[in-house]
């Protein structure tokens, strides 16, 4: 039987959709997304699965919607996405990202990461899957599968 589970503090994130999310290490983080009418957001929360409590972390530097995001190595990874930042058509392809940062959680600072080889270029609204290959129990993914989605390419 499924029930509701309810958190513990009063601060917490807005409703919202078109975000990503992630467990890592007890903890659920999401990230950006749009909200209400008031548009995109680039916010990072935490929710302690131990405690229940959200924590509001630092923002990431773009606004987005339709992301991916993955944990490994102690980091958070957002890939590519979509951004109205610039008052664009949200439901056009043309506007999506092609960027890739990492959030560093024990720093609690974010980076841009330079992508080399082929990249899957501007892409929002795909499938990632981390691979697991390491000895058994390990938490860490050691490689992720990009697939699908839409570019501007599209």
């Amino acid at each position: 039987n499924w029930e509701v589970v309810r958190t513990k503090s009063s601060l917490r994130p807005r409703p919202r959709k078109e975000f990503a999310g992630v467990l890592y290490k007890g903890k659920y983080y999401i990230t950006a997304g749009t909200v209400g009418r008031s548009g995109q957001s680039d916010e990072l929360w935490c929710l302690s699965l131990s405690n229940m409590k959200w924590q509001e972390l630092k923002h990431d530097s773009t606004k987005r919607y339709n992301h991916r995001m993955w944990a490994a190595r102690g980091k958070l990874f957002v890939l590519g996405g979509r951004t109205m930042e610039n008052g664009f058509d949200p439901h056009t392809a043309e506007h999506s990202i092609d960027d890739f940062h990492s959030y560093d959680i024990e720093k609690k600072t974010w980076s841009k990461i330079p992508i080399c080889g082929d990249k899957p270029y501007d892409i929002s609204e795909y499938c990632v899957l981390p691979i697991f290959c390491g000895k058994e129990g390990t938490e860490e993914p050691s490689a992720v599968i990009v697939w699908g989605g839409y570019s501007a390419l599209d």
